[in-house]
């Protein structure tokens, strides 16, 4: 059986590629799952909370068990960003998404919505 996990960022892009998975396959083995980073705008629960309406399912949500949010990476780490990326995104959310990835071998599919702007 396939686990289809639609990766939730908090976003509107997201937030559609996530409900276009569920429309399409309409099946139960569809996992929702937001990463908490600690560091979003005051509305963003009010967001999540209107998206598992819209959805007619619950968000699961992961976290670091190591930083509360971006300020504490950076304080931690003594490192903000490099030509390969910021630390906190990999922190926060890489780390946290690929330790998710290796306990849970079921996942056979992964959904992500990016916005792409040629500009």
């Amino acid at each position: 059986m396939k686990e289809i996990i639609a990766w939730f960022s908090g976003g509107c892009t997201s937030a559609v590629a996530c409900k276009l998975t569920l429309d399409e396959y309409k099946e139960d083995n569809i996992r929702i799952i937001y990463i908490e980073t600690g560091s979003h705008h005051t509305d963003h629960k009010r967001f999540l909370e209107d998206c598992e309406t819209w959805f007619g399912k619950k968000i699961e949500t992961l976290r670091s068990p190591k930083y509360t949010d971006v300020l504490d990476v950076i304080d931690k780490e003594k490192f903000i960003n490099s030509p390969y990326g910021a630390r906190c995104t990999k922190e926060l959310k890489q780390k946290v998404r690929l330790d998710y990835e290796k306990i849970h071998p079921e996942i056979t599919h992964q959904v992500w919505g990016f916005e792409y702007n040629y500009k």
